[in-house]
């Protein structure tokens, strides 16, 4: 493992970030998480084969988030979707691979060494890999939801079609589903459901958060933020 293969970086809010090699791949991890730190001590034990205390580690921490403030370059991080600056979509399959989806107007691909685009949180869980369909096969393979959704009528179900797809789509006005029907109709398994398909996480609805901090928090962390039994909203 090479110096040059580990590359600093601070984010659209200038959180320090280190592009880390692990194996075969790489991961982006913020500077003073733990993950981080346990990256440090298992850099220190392949090389000298011993362990250290964490304060030991810091001033090799607090270099590289120097290096990051004041070397490295600034990366936007998204969670889950992403453009590229050449114009591409990006998807994060959040596998332990960190592979990712891109696509372009030609078509899709999987990508072994995504560019820097996507953080990482721990709730998150790996998307199932994709597999090429036709354009003639793809209406057919997103109907097969509505085995799972309870959503009668061909207009509610094409609206719907579009709004999940939609979520796949970084940087556009998504709308907010707001199902009704009587109790036991699948409304909160639909919004599990839609979660699972386009945004995996072990937390599949969300509590309404009681400050305005925690919410803008929830919504950082999690792409689908869903509200199960939602009764009011505050005046924030």
């Amino acid at each position: 493992m090479l110096a040059q293969d580990i590359e600093p970086f601070v984010d659209q809010h200038q959180v320090p970030y280190c592009r880390t090699p692990r194996g075969e791949h790489y991961e982006i991890l913020p500077v003073d998480g733990n993950d981080f730190g346990d990256w440090l001590g298992w850099l220190l034990y392949q090389h000298d084969g011993c362990t250290c205390a964490d304060k030991t580690l810091e001033p090799a921490r607090r270099v590289l988030r120097a290096k990051a403030k004041f070397e490295g370059t600034r990366h936007r991080l998204q969670n889950r979707t992403a453009w590229d600056a050449a114009g591409a979509l990006w998807y994060d399959l959040t596998d332990d691979q960190w592979r990712a989806v891109k696509v372009t107007p030609e078509g899709w691909t999987i990508k072994e060494t995504p560019p820097i685009l996507f953080r990482r949180y721990a709730h998150q869980r790996p998307q199932v890999e994709p597999v090429q369909v036709t354009l003639a096969q793809a209406p057919k393979v997103l109907e097969r939801v509505f085995d799972f959704v309870n959503l009668q009528g061909d207009a509610n179900r094409f609206i719907f079609t579009v709004y999940l797809v939609s979520l796949l789509v970084a940087d556009i006005a998504h709308p907010i589903p707001v199902l009704h029907g009587e109790q036991g109709s699948g409304k909160t398994f639909t919004l599990k459901a839609v979660r699972q398909l386009v945004d995996p996480s072990t937390v599949s609805t969300l509590a309404t958060p009681w400050k305005s901090d925690e919410f803008v928090q929830q919504l950082a962390h999690h792409w689908c933020a869903f509200y199960d039994n939602l009764a009011s909203l505050s005046d924030w």
